[in-house]
């Protein structure tokens, strides 16, 4: 059976008058993730973050933003213009909207350029086109900030495509469990003392999120051919981390394709990978000022990057 992987994603920012975003309620966070046509599958909690594992990805909120990811034909624009609505566009400090181009596009509810007609009518901001318009391509939306000193968000996203070997075969099967999943990832030295939550699928696929302070992680693996999809990101400064977590996690994969994306972040990308004839980046900033990061890894062969405002 068919399932759309790639994922749309939202971060949104509020203003430093607006009410605590924790102290919203369970239910509140429901009905936003309702709008997706997700739901809620289990909530873990520390003392700065709140992280949800939802039927279609994850949904992770702090006081002051939230980030929520979902897959499928899910309508996450809905839960975006939901959320505008309750808590007022006055109270938007900020806003990043993103979606990578579907296996197939034609069976979604919405497309891109109909989500950012939605944001406009609420938010000022600017659109791109990164990759080629024809074949693997992300879109993005921004907002500038309101107020220059808020903290740019940081994270780094590897997304690979059509996994193979003995992990991605095992996730096919049907004798999986979330343990063997857990070990397989063997997370626990790359997240020491984050709190885990995960969830197993039926029949396959498997999500995981990790939170510790203020910083998250999140893994969600959807194994079925011929679009398998794998989406790891995090908040961590990986460029102090010495365990090379992106290449720990290629490897076990083993992907065609990949991506890794990097807002206002570094990362610990090996040089033989930063240096293959197979892997293309583009950097910009846009009009919020963070920086952006794409690199493409294809092989045999790598199209060039490029950017298209929209």
């Amino acid at each position: 059976m068919f399932y759309e992987a790639s994922e749309k994603k939202v971060e949104i920012i509020v203003s430093q008058n607006s009410d605590s975003l924790r102290d919203y309620s369970v239910s509140f966070w429901k009905h936003i993730v309702e709008q997706a046509n997700a739901e809620v599958l289990s909530v873990t909690t520390n003392e700065c973050c709140d992280a949800y594992i939802l039927s279609e990805s994850s949904l992770f909120v702090w006081e002051d933003r939230f980030l929520m990811l979902t897959c499928g034909n899910t309508e996450l624009i809905n839960s975006v213009m939901t959320f505008i609505d309750e808590i007022g566009h006055e109270l938007i400090e900020f806003v990043r909207y993103q979606r990578k181009n579907e296996h197939r596009a034609h069976l979604q509810v919405t497309t891109f350029n109909a989500d950012v007609e939605k944001l406009k009518s609420q938010l000022s901001g600017e659109a791109f086109l990164i990759g080629d318009a024809g074949g693997h391509h992300h879109y993005l939306f921004t907002t500038e900030k309101k107020t220059p000193e808020y903290k740019k968000p940081a994270c780094t996203e590897l997304l690979m495509y059509q996994i193979s070997g003995e992990f991605s075969d095992y996730l096919r099967r049907s004798c999986q469990t979330k343990e063997n999943i857990r070990n397989f990832l063997d997370l626990s030295t790359d997240f020491a003392e984050f709190i885990i939550d995960d969830h197993k699928f039926d029949p396959v696929g498997y999500s995981i999120n990790g939170i510790k302070g203020e910083k998250y992680f999140t893994v969600h693996i959807t194994p079925q051919e011929p679009n398998s999809y794998v989406s790891f990101e995090t908040n961590i400064d990986l460029i102090q981390s010495s365990n090379h977590i992106l290449q720990k996690l290629i490897m076990l994969f083993n992907p065609k394709t990949w991506d890794v994306i990097g807002f206002n972040s570094t990362h610990n990308l090996p040089v033989s990978f930063e240096s293959d004839k197979n892997t293309n980046s583009y950097d910009l900033t846009v009009l919020s000022g963070d920086d952006v990061s794409f690199k493409y890894h294809q092989f045999p062969a790598c199209q060039k990057i490029t950017v298209e405002l929209i």
